[in-house]
């Protein structure tokens, strides 16, 4: 548990005549401060930060926004995230993991503080909303020595209203990758993964696992 402080300051944005920004007038569009506190609670029983084989991460967080705290908007945000790891057969060398992450924002706010959709295949700035939500499941086993492979998949939704959970476009995502341990000590991998969404994909490579 702990208190967080939140600062970030923006100038006005540069955007095509004509375009989105410029007809949106969209809140921060002229530039911003804002500041804010807030709290957060996490709990961590994972064996390995980067890479875990077991355990359960939970963590909630809220972040409130406000003239008194020297910020240009009144505005709150705040996020759930829970992952639990899974090990599978007697040497543990396969892993089931899942993740469970809802996130929301209230007031006015600026576009980079809308919560937005954060799975393998979209960028995180194509879908945001007021309240986001995705559930995603990984399956990863090893093949040989130091060489794995993964397979993912989930759903997530953004919307503008809790009420529009119902109506709100379900973009589902899917793939699968290899994984090569480089320090066994710290179970640290090199992950090559490719990811398939509704209308987009996206290669990865990273140093440590999605979640």
């Amino acid at each position: 548990a702990g208190i967080v402080h939140t600062c970030e300051q923006a100038s006005a944005t540069n955007s095509e005549s004509n375009g989105l920004f410029e007809k949106t007038k969209t809140v921060g569009y002229e530039g911003y401060l804002v500041n804010g506190l807030g709290v957060l609670l996490r709990h961590d029983s994972r064996d390995y930060l980067l890479s875990a084989n077991k355990g359960i991460y939970a963590e909630f967080s809220f972040r409130q926004f406000a003239p008194i705290l020297f910020s240009k908007y009144t505005f709150s945000t705040y996020k759930l995230d829970f992952r639990k790891f899974i090990p599978l057969g007697k040497k543990e060398k396969n892993i089931l993991a899942f993740q469970f992450v809802h996130q929301g924002a209230d007031g006015e706010i600026p576009l980079r503080f809308l919560p937005s959709i954060s799975t393998r295949a979209y960028h995180p700035n194509l879908y945001r909303g007021n309240f986001t939500s995705w559930l995603q499941a990984e399956y990863r086993l090893r093949i040989w020595k130091w060489v794995g492979a993964s397979f993912f998949g989930g759903a997530a939704q953004a919307k503008n209203s809790l009420s529009e959970m119902d109506s709100a476009p379900i973009r589902p995502n899917y793939g699968m990758g290899l994984r090569f341990k480089l320090i066994p000590k710290h179970n640290m991998n090199l992950r090559i993964e490719y990811g398939i969404g509704q209308n987009t994909s996206n290669y990865y490579v990273a140093f440590y696992d999605a979640f």
